[in-house]
């Protein structure tokens, strides 16, 4: 799993091997949180990266899930991503894990990848993951 962390752009990347949830300890920052969110230019890089996994294994099961409030005012518009996912064809769905703000433009984009948006407002965030996942 790799874990992009963005504000104005890109911030870091970080590939980790999860074998249980002490893998997931240290991937979120405490502080250093921008002012301004690149929402589709950081779901771009992943894109990337997920066609460089799919490169490497084509039978490998691929996604990209943003966990965000919805919020972008930085960087790619929501249509120059949508433009570059056609153009990278289908086949890698957009999850997203919406944690507060407004999600019509995120609904819409997941909707057009073939995925869609789940609510973690609150402490559901486990519960979240676990609907893309099909647990829940």
């Amino acid at each position: 799993m790799t874990v992009l962390r963005f504000g104005g752009t890109v911030l870091s990347e970080r590939t980790v091997t999860v074998t249980g949830t002490d893998d997931l300890s240290g991937l979120l920052p405490d502080t250093g949180y921008a002012a301004s969110t690149a929402l589709w230019t950081a779901a771009d890089r992943a894109y990337d990266l997920a066609a460089e996994a799919l490169a490497r294994d084509p039978d490998a099961p691929v996604s990209v899930v943003l966990v965000t409030d919805g919020e972008s005012n930085a960087g790619l518009p929501a249509s120059a991503f949508l433009a570059r996912f056609a153009e990278r064809g289908p086949g890698i769905p957009l999850f997203a894990v919406q944690a507060g703000g407004s999600g019509g433009e995120l609904a819409r984009v997941a909707g057009a990848t073939g995925g869609r948006v789940v609510d973690a407002d609150g402490d559901k965030l486990t519960e979240a993951l676990e609907a893309l996942r099909g647990c829940a």
